[in-house]
Parts: C-alpha cells; structure tokens; sequence
C-alpha cells in the first residue's frame, strides 16, 4: 500500500513511482459535476486512465484494461461514505491509496 502524496490545491499534477512504475498523475477538482477527477499515465506518455470522476471506495482501475499493475482507491478517513468533496482537504477527510495486485486480492478488489 503507498498513500499518493496530494496536497489540497484544486489542480495538482505530479509524477510518482507505484511498485516500480513510473506514472504522471492529476487530479482536479470541477464544479461541474461537482467532483475530482483522474487522469493518470505512464512516463513514457501512454495513457491508462483520463478524467475519471473519484468516488469513495471504488477502484478507479478495476474496468480498465491497462498494462498497469494494481489499482488507486479513495479512502475515507473520517466519514466511511463520505465523498471527497470541494473543501474536504486531501489526507485529512480521504486518502488516495494504490494497492499492488497482492492487496488488491487480500481486501476483495479483483481484477
């Protein structure tokens, strides 16, 4: 398990190393829709997964088909339903935290 490293800015872009691959990761938030959103791609420029809306407790990899091992879930911190919302500070109310495909299948997340 390794918590994404957010800060609580609307718009953040960062590059990071998940069980030794490179990615580039932003996260946003849009008042339409009234959400955070993912965008994610390996460092070479190949894209796994762009503008998905983040929800609580759901797997934001788990039905797309990527060469990327493991998944990104939102955890919440205080609130077990609760969504990230606009002036929830990240890290505070939710965490974004990737799992190797070993945890994935210890905490019931299959791919």
């Amino acid at each position: 398990m390794q918590i994404l490293p957010l800060t609580n800015d609307f718009a953040q872009t960062f590059t990071t190393v998940l069980e030794g691959q490179q990615v580039n990761i932003r996260i946003w938030y849009q008042d339409i829709g009234e959400g955070w959103f993912f965008s994610m791609e390996f460092s070479t420029g190949v894209q796994i997964v762009h503008g998905y809306r983040i929800n609580t407790g759901s797997p934001i990899l788990k039905s797309i088909s990527s060469d990327f091992l493991g998944d990104i879930v939102c955890i919440p911190s205080i609130e077990k339903t609760a969504e990230p919302g606009k002036d929830a500070p990240w890290n505070n109310t939710h965490q974004l935290i990737y799992l190797t495909p070993d945890e994935m299948i210890e905490v019931g997340i299959n791919e």
